[in-house]
């Protein structure tokens, strides 16, 4: 191997730090090189190996750049290449050259049919959870979707896709779930989920919350309502499996459980994981915003359960007490988190909470102006549930003026519409 090669590869070496790479730098500047194709290879080795530890090394910077911007560079890259370069610039998702590269090769795959091809299935699933890092670029979707396509289309493939494979791909559906290749794709795998034992049981916790998730996304499909079920019951029956969760993990879990709260095996795994959620401190502690809210909505699904309010009792106090996590949650949650606690009124330590949303509400107009009508309704509706309650009735009426106002401006718009147009 030649010098220029072997400085290469110390790229994937924790010492490696902005060292000069002449022969890289060379080729990757000048397309004609003889040497292009050969240490374009010995470069991408390399590249594969990066850690996102360590940041990107000067010279990866310089191939990140160019795959931005050369089109060529980008169309010259194999199978492998594509899924490989995808994978390590996920590890850097939030660094914009890497997102700019990330959406070139997404564009690649959108409008290459022949490489999507011949991608195998252990390719559609590291691009498919590369692609999920920046789910809300219309190139990502289109290449995800594409991708989605193929899982739908082809048995053979899904067959082929593992336990590794499996719930990346589940959980990168997932965040494209209203596009209807991704659906058809969802109930591919989850029908794998149901028909193979093996598969279904070799799922560590993690796998069966990305899983779980994605699945929850199309509980009106029964292939998905079985599939659920069946991860459901692991979670009701492995002790180990429920150790594995994380904070996260739980909430979603709960999340895609509450969509189908009327079966058994759903509910019994809830309420282990309501268990969890009340044993473990540290754990409560590590919920956001966010995750909070969905628990609390998904618990409020069986708030007739001991177990179930204890939990939400717990969640309750987080967010009376924790300004972060009331002052963050979105105009969805809070109307969210009001409805569940309106079926708690029983429990003493839900009134703080009701009152310290009631007291953001008061004070947070971006907050109501972001609540939509249906919101603003489910809001005053459940904030009534806690009868004579100053600082409630006074959110309440502030709601009921904020429809009243909205109503009024739509009518006014409404009768003076025609006067316009007879002007």
């Amino acid at each position: 191997m030649n010098d220029g090669a072997q400085t290469l590869l110390q790229m994937s070496s924790p010492e490696y730090r902005n060292a000069p790479t002449g022969i890289a730098r060379e080729s990757l500047t000048h397309r004609g090189s003889g040497v292009f194709r050969r240490d374009l290879e010995v470069f991408l080795t390399a590249f594969t190996r990066l850690s996102a530890e360590n940041g990107l090394p000067h010279d990866a910077q310089v191939f990140v750049k160019e795959l931005a911007l050369d089109k060529t560079l980008c169309d010259a890259l194999k199978r492998q290449q594509v899924t490989d370069c995808l994978n390590v610039l996920a590890k850097y998702d939030k660094d914009e050259a890497c997102r700019n590269a990330a959406l070139a090769l997404a564009a690649r795959l959108a409008n290459d049919e022949q490489l999507v091809e011949s991608l195998d299935a252990q390719h559609i699933g590291i691009c498919l959870t590369a692609l999920s890092k920046w789910d809300r670029e219309p190139l990502c979707r289109a290449a995800g979707i594409r991708l989605a396509n193929r899982i739908a289309s082809d048995p053979v493939l899904t067959d082929e896709l593992n336990s590794e494979v499996i719930p990346g791909c589940l959980n990168a559906l997932g965040r494209w779930h209203e596009e209807s290749e991704c659906a058809k794709a969802g109930m591919q795998l989850a029908r794998r989920l149901v028909a193979d034992q093996n598969l279904l049981y070799g799922l560590n916790g993690h796998a069966v919350a990305h899983c779980l998730s994605a699945l929850g996304k199309w509980s009106h499909a029964p292939i998905c309502s079985d599939a659920g079920r069946r991860l459901s019951s692991r979670i009701a029956t492995d002790d180990m499996l429920v150790k594995q969760l994380n904070g996260v993990r739980v909430a979603n879990c709960l999340g895609a459980l509450g969509q189908w709260s009327a079966d058994e095996s759903c509910r019994a795994a809830a309420l282990r994981l309501a268990k969890r959620i009340s044993d473990d401190g540290p754990l409560r502690h590590h919920l956001n915003g966010r995750h909070v809210a969905v628990c609390l909505d998904a618990l409020a699904n069986w708030h007739t359960n001991e177990m179930c309010r204890k939990a939400a009792a717990h969640l309750a106090r987080r967010l009376a007490s924790d300004s972060s996590i009331c002052d963050r949650l979105t105009a969805k949650h809070v109307a969210n988190c009001l409805e569940a606690l309106s079926k708690l009124t029983g429990e003493s330590a839900c009134r703080p909470a009701v009152i310290r949303i009631s007291q953001r509400i008061l004070t947070d107009k971006a907050l109501c102006d972001s609540l939509d009508d249906q919101q603003v309704i489910k809001c005053s509706t459940a904030l009534s549930a806690w009868g004579s309650q100053h600082v409630c009735d006074r959110a309440r009426a502030s709601l009921d003026q904020l429809l009243q106002d909205r109503r009024s401006v739509l009518g006014h718009v409404n009768v003076k519409t025609p006067v316009s147009l007879t002007a």
